[in-house]
């Protein structure tokens, strides 16, 4: 047949070939304009956004039995103009107005996906904009010069007003006419007078811009912290709330609230399970439709898997929590102790203290950010919970009571059942059975629910039996070396494999690839199950993997002994990472060499340290060092013992002495002046 004389289909053959994208772009513009002129209540965009459009308009595409092929590459159809129109209203209204477990269950991944991103975004922004405001403000204060009273002033005001800004922060005062405490900022105004005399204006004078900003960081660290001990104390710390207690309680009730939650749905799962077992078991048995209770039982399990989720990310927060504020507590409790016994220590023992202090404090800031979230999370999902009507009714489950224990019977020999394995091998030599002991959902693939079970019983999630565990090699003619190296190859997820029974492992080492290929149909007809099975990464437009909130992601390694938490979604740390600063450190050579000469100096001498010899006095000297080599002897050899160091000698000058004769004696003796000088011995001191 020529196609050229018929315009008609040649323009639909070339019309077909961006459907799926032309009618994704459809849909969501039918749903854009129905939230704008409709009274359509949606929870977020996210359930209208073309990622989930495009899942859905497949599976309606599958369901209305358009074409026969159809899979998560499929770009185009051929399809009329009618069909369209009624494949982008059919899906514009189950995005909009469905309420089926099914949907319900999609839209809760993608709007837990995208409300996860948003909250990470938000804290990593609100930390970003308050280091940048700290930032532009130190920016300015090094600007001025401070050469007179008017100067002064000025930076001492500006210095302040860093400082409340700081505690405003610190204490999330977000609204610019809400005051701060009159009692901290004259706490405030008192440790900045203390840790910054204004008699070390000159040495502030003289730093370099770069050392100024270190200074002034270090000094908004140093006050806080300054603040934070005067409140352990009892003296202090005026409005300062008590965050780590705030956060550990609201961890606690937040645990208590999610496994509740965990033990109602784990009881859920549990009926759902039986009843359809039961159905497969004894078809007819029981009242509700068996397609209802498997998508409801979809949903349940995924509910379970973001509490489950959240649960250990609790878990994992209180840890690190608790492990800063047994820092915290130390750093406390070492300041007790110099103060307890030195009455007035030393500020470059006590300083550093005081700015650790502060750090820690921030790190519970930081915590209190990502509790904040995760406390919104937990509220859609309580939402999530309730959005359908389930399907079980008490019938149902007297049924399921009846035959209970047939089933425990059941199961407890198919517990015990011994596999014979060679039967399976003979089958297919490329699986191989693992040791059932290390079984572990979240190590295996499809996370542990039976594949056969899911493409022959229309998406039907039933757990495998652990004794079911086998691993399927990718190279057929590799048998022996997978036998060789069966423990290193259990540590790869992507070919292990558990199955319902001894049936359904027959059945796919019959036909391995039969099943791969049924799950791309089955994915497609139940789009929900890609996040449930794990697969997000496998299929485009899938929801993204769960985020999590994590205090630990936020620092370095060595802040915690927890190992570090990594954003999912992006897979780089998503906060900033603290600057380790070593004040002391020198990679000039002569310096270290002017160093030790004055360290072994002041040994040889025997003498205290005295104020002219700290590292803070050091910079009001006018002269650029206090030490210089010395000259060598007269033999050519340096002055001192076994070292380089310089030998002091004695150094007094020839004294005279002016005597006047002639006064005494002989009548014709002349007066006259005699100078005697006197050259004093030279004497080694050391």
């Amino acid at each position: 047949i020529n196609l050229s004389n018929f315009p008609l289909v040649s323009i639909m053959a070339s019309s077909t070939e961006q459907t799926l994208e032309y009618l994704v772009g459809e849909v969501c513009k039918k749903t854009q304009s129905a939230l704008h002129h409709q009274s359509c209540n949606i929870q977020h965009v996210a359930q209208i956004s073309p990622s989930i459009t495009d899942l859905v308009l497949r599976s309606k595409i599958l369901e209305s039995g358009l074409t026969e092929e159809i899979n998560h590459e499929t770009k185009s159809i051929l399809i009329s103009p009618k069909q369209a129109q009624i494949l982008i209203n059919t899906t514009a209204d189950t995005l909009l107005n469905s309420k089926e477990s099914s949907m319900e269950t999609l839209k809760m991944q993608y709007i837990l996906s995208h409300i996860t991103t948003e909250l990470d975004a938000e804290i990593t922004k609100k930390i970003e904009f308050n280091r940048k405001v700290f930032k532009e403000q130190i920016s300015e204060i090094i600007k001025i010069i401070p050469y007179n009273d008017t100067t002064i002033n000025k930076l001492y005001d500006d210095l302040f007003e860093l400082l409340c800004l700081n505690e405003r922060y610190i204490e999330d005062i977000t609204d610019p006419e809400q005051e701060l405490d009159g009692i901290a900022e004259r706490e405030i105004n008192a440790a900045l007078e203390n840790v910054f005399p204004r008699d070390s204006i000159k040495e502030y004078k003289a730093l370099s811009s770069k050392n100024k900003r270190v200074q002034l960081e270090r000094l908004m660290d140093i006050i806080y912290g300054i603040r934070l001990y005067d409140r352990d104390i009892g003296k202090g710390g005026s409005s300062i709330t008590d965050i780590p207690k705030l956060i550990e309680m609201d961890l606690s009730e937040m645990y208590t609230l999610i496994n509740n939650k965990i033990e109602i749905i784990q009881i859920e799962i549990e009926n759902y399970t039986k009843i359809i077992e039961l159905e497969y078991l004894k078809p007819g048995t029981i009242t509700t439709p068996l397609l209802s209770l498997q998508s409801e039982l979809r949903n349940r399990y995924q509910f379970i898997k973001y509490l489950n989720h959240y649960k250990d990310e609790v878990i994992q927060s209180t840890e690190i929590l608790h492990t800063i504020i047994k820092k915290y507590n130390d750093e406390l409790k070492a300041l007790h102790s110099l103060f307890k016994t030195e009455q007035n220590p030393l500020k470059t023992q006590v300083y550093p203290k005081f700015a650790q202090l502060s750090q820690f404090w921030k790190l519970f800031i930081s915590e209190k950010y990502c509790n904040e979230s995760r406390k919104q999370i937990i509220e859609i999902l309580k939402k999530f919970q309730l959005s359908f009507k389930i399907s079980l009714n008490e019938k149902d489950i007297e049924l399921t009571i009846l035959s209970t224990k047939q089933q425990e019977n059941i199961a407890m020999n198919q517990e015990k059942k011994f596999i014979p394995f060679h039967i399976i091998q003979a089958l297919n030599s490329n699986i191989i059975q693992l040791d059932h002991n290390m079984f572990d959902p979240n190590n295996i693939k499809y996370n542990a629910f039976c594949l056969v079970s899911l493409c022959d019983k229309n998406g039907a999630l039933l757990v495998g039996n652990k004794q079911t565990l086998v691993q399927l090699n990718e190279n057929e003619n590799d048998e022996n070396k997978s036998s060789e190296n069966t423990q290193q190859n259990t540590n790869n997820n992507d070919n292990k494999y558990c199955f319902y029974s001894q049936t359904e492992l027959k059945e796919f080492a019959t036909a391995p690839s039969k099943y791969f290929d049924a799950l791309n149909q089955t994915l497609i007809k139940y789009p929900e199950l890609i996040n449930i099975l794990g697969l997000n990464k496998e299929y485009n437009n899938s929801p993204l993997s769960m985020i999590t909130f994590q205090l630990n992601s936020m620092l370095p390694e060595p802040m915690t002994n927890i190992p570090r938490k990594i954003s999912q979604g992006v897979e780089t740390p998503t906060h900033f990472l603290e600057e380790n600063i070593v004040p002391s450190y020198s990679w000039n050579e002569w310096d270290l060499r002017r160093r030790a000469l004055q360290i072994v100096n002041m040994r040889l001498k025997q003498m205290r340290t005295h104020s002219t010899q700290t590292d803070l006095s050091h910079y009001k000297r006018d002269n650029t060092t206090q030490y210089w080599l010395k000259q060598p002897l007269a033999d050519g050899t340096m002055p001192g013992i076994a070292n380089q160091t310089g030998i002091e000698r004695a150094t007094n000058v020839p004294k005279q002495k002016k005597i006047i004769t002639g006064l005494r004696g002989k009548p014709n003796e002349t007066v006259s002046v005699v100078t005697l000088t006197f050259d004093p011995p030279i004497k080694r001191l050391n």
